[in-house]
């Protein structure tokens, strides 16, 4: 069960709307991955398990085909964030992540073992890409500092804090899933923080 952030959090959730991430006006480079443009997973991948009958809904999806998300660990504890942060934006545009409300300096962990880089970029501010070793790219965005070197993590290691640079109306993590590399198909990344329990 996510547990509700402090009063501030919630007057920010109500000052920014859907997300904390302010929106695009033109699009930017290609070389910023955190703003190129990919179709949207509208389903879920096709399991080639067949699904256990008393899972619930919002579990994350764990398959035997390599690229498939697994049970990720929390990013962030202690943060706010809805279902509704994925998906078209108002006035255009698309949102590939969720917007994690949490106070300036709350420490952000890798989800997953994986090899951690940094980098700075316009839109997403002081980022990170988890290459992890499942296969898939988990992006932090907004940091307000890096926490070590490009390296190898293993899962819980704190990589970053939350912070508010680039396009950004408050302090939070955007954090969105690629499957397969930094530019495969992303998806919304709320079924699998809440297996995760956020």
């Amino acid at each position: 069960m996510r547990r509700p952030g402090p009063v501030v959090l919630a007057a920010a959730v109500l000052m920014v709307g859907v997300t904390a991430c302010k929106p695009s006006t033109a699009p930017t480079a290609q070389s910023d991955p955190s703003t190129t443009t990919v179709a949207p997973a509208t389903t879920e991948p096709p399991s080639t398990t067949a699904p256990a009958t008393t899972a619930p809904v919002t579990t994350a999806p764990v398959t035997t085909r390599p690229g498939s998300p697994k049970l990720l660990d929390c990013p962030v504890t202690g943060s706010h964030y809805t279902s509704n942060s994925f998906g078209p934006k108002p006035g255009g545009g698309f949102h590939y992540g969720t917007d994690m409300l949490a106070p300036t300096g709350t420490q952000e962990r890798a989800v997953r073992p994986g090899n951690v880089t940094y980098a700075t970029e316009s839109a997403g501010g002081k980022v990170a890409y988890l290459y992890a070793d499942d296969g898939n790219v988990y992006y932090y965005a907004h940091m307000s500092q890096f926490q070590g070197s490009n390296r190898h993590v293993t899962t819980a290691t704190v990589i970053g804090l939350v912070g508010q640079t680039g396009n950004a109306t408050a302090p939070h993590l955007y954090f969105d899933v690629r499957i397969g590399n930094v530019n495969g198909v992303r998806i919304d990344p709320y079924p699998l923080l809440q297996a995760a329990h956020c």
